[in-house]
């Protein structure tokens, strides 16, 4: 997560000084935000490419507060197991998303769709899944660059304006 703290030494813009930020800030906070999500993107695993296509990004500005944030609208449960993984162990997963899985990674004949769903299933019961972790490693991938514009390119932008 990405703070900028702006300090103003000049007070003869000071009035405008909120209007002027949101003017100028908003598309910055942008620029770094698809920059997060697209290393994000590249982190998701390719073959759920309805996870993969269903991040995106949302900018709320509240109270004169600036918030840029990526997440996926795809099914929470899905999320957070490509996210943490999921326990070895734990109750058997929902088969209607194993069952996609299934047909798009491993391809089997449509009578054995069934089957092989459920052992997958067992496996993933009794062994568990690692996390793959694309938001967080996404994150520290676009680190410097979302830094680069919030910091350096959007304070130079702010000292032109003020």
């Amino acid at each position: 997560m990405a703070t900028v703290r702006v300090d103003v030494t000049r007070a003869d813009h000071l009035a405008d000084f909120q209007t002027i930020f949101n003017q100028v800030a908003k598309p910055y906070l942008v620029a770094a935000t698809n920059v997060v999500k697209a290393a994000v993107q590249v982190r998701a695993p390719v073959h759920m490419g309805f996870f993969r296509n269903s991040i995106t990004i949302k900018i709320d500005e509240t109270a004169g507060q600036l918030t840029g944030s990526i997440y996926s609208q795809d099914n929470e449960i899905k999320v957070a197991v490509i996210e943490e993984g999921r326990s070895a162990g734990s109750r058997f997963p929902p088969v209607d998303v194993i069952m996609r899985w299934v047909q798009l990674v491993i391809k089997p004949p449509e009578k054995m769709l069934r089957s092989v769903t459920y052992l997958v299933g067992r496996k993933i019961a009794r062994q568990g899944i690692p996390g793959r972790h694309p938001f967080k490693l996404g994150e520290q991938d676009s680190e410097a660059e979302a830094f680069q514009i919030l910091s350096v390119d959007l304070q130079q932008e702010l000292v032109q304006r003020l």
